[in-house]
């Protein structure tokens, strides 16, 4: 898959969920980032928080993939560089995931 390819699903997805959806969940990921520190944490950690404060599933779970990517590219999140073991979701599969914090002087969502 190119990267073009990537990025057009990625903003189909975030378009299919909504701008509500994209706002609620990117507002309470961000803030849990904030929360755990620069050590951050895995995305599917903030997830579990945000879809517990707004209790909204946006219609496909590739929104939350999607998330992760628009928040990077508008420089609000970004990578560690660490790797940690992914749990939470049975179709993860175990596999090892990216590590992900608040970007220093990025950008700040707001509701």
């Amino acid at each position: 898959m190119t990267t073009a390819a990537r990025n057009e699903g990625a903003a189909a997805a975030l378009a299919h969920a909504g701008s509500v959806w994209h706002e609620l969940a990117q507002y309470f990921v961000y803030r849990y980032l904030l929360h755990v520190g620069t050590e951050g944490c895995l995305f599917e950690e903030a997830r579990a928080f945000a879809e517990g404060c707004f209790k909204a599933k946006p219609p496909s779970s590739n929104a939350w993939g999607a998330l992760a990517l628009a928040m990077s590219s508008a420089s609000m999140i970004e990578k560690t560089g660490e790797r940690q073991q992914s749990s939470t979701f049975a179709s993860n599969h175990a596999r090892d995931a990216a590590v992900w914090r608040v970007k220093p002087g990025g950008q700040v969502p707001t509701l």
